[in-house]
Order: structure tokens, then sequence, then C-alpha cells
């Protein structure tokens, strides 16, 4: 099959949620970053096509047969990280995840809940206060970060220090493989999926330990060097503070500049 009848194949099976118009080409073919004149020279990050599946039954379908007509895809939830993850090599297919969101499951015995892969972080945040949770660890990306996208590229955030890393909570993943089947990744073979960027197969449910949820309180301290402030972000931890925010004189000063606040230099 040629590479134009494959294209129009998944336009047949996707109706208007499959895309070959310039300008969305063009929107997809970016990130919320700018690679590198140098790395442009070597890619292709213009799609052929976007799609936006509803359903991992539908997922499975597209990776087979892109599978079958050797025809790249390229996963994509708010494309927020900025360093090209999001965006093809080689042309292909990028795969919006945009209509698979939401948090399906709150297993309250177990403290775990379950979301879709192109769940905005924030979103589920709230939803799961609402219910009286929280999320462990809040990436600073978390108003546009995906839950599928903080797992795909690994990282920490806010609350990493009781928390560590969004791993560390990780309970199983799902994910639609290369050849189109169907994997659950739990215990030591979350391992094969987490921060590996989509390689492993396309993300499409996450279940991860939440927390109880507790007000905030929030102090801020100056400090005279940079060794005093480093034995007090120690002490801090070591407290048991959910997170420490370092920021050096020049930063505040840029933000102070950039805001227009008064914070102490």
């Amino acid at each position: 099959m040629s590479k134009d009848d494959a294209l129009q194949a998944i336009e047949e099976l996707f109706g208007n949620r499959a895309s070959r118009t310039q300008v969305r080409r063009v929107v997809y073919g970016h990130d919320m970053g700018t690679l590198p004149d140098v790395v442009k020279k070597f890619v292709n990050t213009m799609p052929d096509m976007i799609v936006q599946p509803e359903t991992e039954e539908e997922l499975c379908q597209l990776v087979a047969f892109a599978a079958k007509e050797n025809i790249p895809l390229v996963p994509r939830g708010s494309a927020s990280s900025g360093y090209g993850g999001a965006v093809p090599a080689s042309g292909g297919v990028v795969v919006d995840l945009y209509r698979m969101r939401g948090l399906t499951k709150i297993d309250e015995q177990a403290m775990t809940a379950t979301a879709k892969a192109a769940s905005v972080i924030e979103d589920l945040d709230a939803a799961l206060r609402a219910r009286g949770f929280m999320m462990p660890v809040m990436p600073t990306s978390a108003p546009a970060a995906t839950i599928g996208g903080l797992v795909c590229q690994g990282g920490a955030g806010i609350g990493s220090c009781s928390q560590k890393t969004m791993r560390d909570s990780l309970v199983a993943v799902t994910a639609v493989l290369g050849d189109g089947s169907v994997r659950t990744f739990e215990g030591a073979d979350l391992d094969l999926v987490y921060a590996m960027e989509g390689i492993t197969g396309i993300v499409t449910s996450v279940t991860w330990r939440i927390l109880s949820a507790v007000e905030m309180q929030y102090v801020a301290f100056g400090f005279a060097g940079a060794e005093a402030a480093e034995g007090f972000a120690r002490a801090a931890v070591a407290a048991g503070a959910w997170h420490v925010n370092m920021q050096p004189p020049s930063y505040v000063a840029l933000k102070n500049r950039a805001t227009g606040t008064a914070l102490p230099e």
C-alpha cells in the first residue's frame, strides 16, 4: 500500500478526528520549545497527519496498522516539555491523546487513583481534593502537563522532598505496544515504561498512590549566604517538609522585575 493510501485508510478509520490540513500539521510540528537549527537539519518534524483516538481499542487498531505499513507514530499529550519529544523526527502520524482524559477510579482503601493518559495533572489534583485526597507530586508544569507525559518523561516536582519522584508513587501503567497489543506494567516492570519517552508503547492509563489532602502552609525565609540556606533546606527535609524551593538572589531580582513584586533579594 502506498503512503497516501495508508493515510487515507487512517482517515476512513477516524473520520473528522484525522487531519492532513497544512495549518494543523504546522502546529503539531512544534512543542513549547524550539529545536536548535543544527538538530532541525537532521529531522523532519512536520507530521503527515494528526489523529485523535477516543478509546484504547481505536489506538490498538491504529498501532497495528501503522506497524504493518511502516508509518511512524508520535504520541502527544500537552507537549509541555519543550524538548522535542512530542514532535516527529521523520514525519508520520502524531497521535494526539487529548480525547483520552479523565479520572476513572479512586480506591480509597488502597489509596490509589487511576486516570486516562491525557488527563491534566492540575485537573486530577482538583478532582482528588474534591474527594479528600491529593497528588503526591506536582510538576511545575501541572497546569498543562498530563499524567501520561509525566510517566513517559519521568520527573520530580513540588512535593518531591517527601514523595521523591513519580516513579515512587506508580502502581501500574497500561500501554499499547508496537504490535497493537495491550500490556499493563507493574512492580519492577514499571522501569520498562517509566521515563522511556513513549518508546515502549503509547500509555493509555496510569494508576498511582495518592495522599490524604491537607491544607498547605507556605513560609518564606531569607539567608545571608548559601551555606545557611543549605543547612536550613536539609533540616526542613529531615523534619518532613513536603517541598523546599531554593531561589538565589539573582533569580529573585529577575522575578521582581518581571512581576512587579518586591521580594527581599
